[in-house]
């Protein structure tokens, strides 16, 4: 295993702590702690952060640009398409009775 596959192999396990804590949120709640330590928001943001960093430290590494340059006004333009792309799900979802009508990030 070379550093770019073992940073890989950290970014996929970050990503499933990311996904644990996303499931004790919807389970118990963002405001729930366990053992008296940080709320499941506080823990999913940790979690986050870590994500974060572990793709910086693979793009350090490796010859892939994950986060290109671009300007504030690139990544607006593609935080509206990743909108508009979850309100078109939530609208099948709605559709199909598994989620309010009234929901719309």
């Amino acid at each position: 295993m070379d550093k770019e596959q073992f940073l890989l192999l950290k970014v996929m396990e970050e990503a499933a702590e990311v996904q644990q804590m996303c499931s004790k949120c919807i389970q118990f709640g963002m405001d729930e702690r366990y053992k008296d330590g940080p709320t499941n928001l506080e823990r999913l943001m940790g979690e986050v952060d870590d994500l974060c960093n572990t793709l910086f430290l693979l793009e350090e590494s490796s010859e892939v640009d994950i986060f290109p340059p671009g300007n504030q006004d690139d990544f607006i333009y593609s935080l509206e398409m990743k909108r508009d792309k979850l309100n078109k799900y939530l609208k099948i979802s709605s559709k199909e009775g598994r989620i309010g009508e009234d929901i719309v990030i």
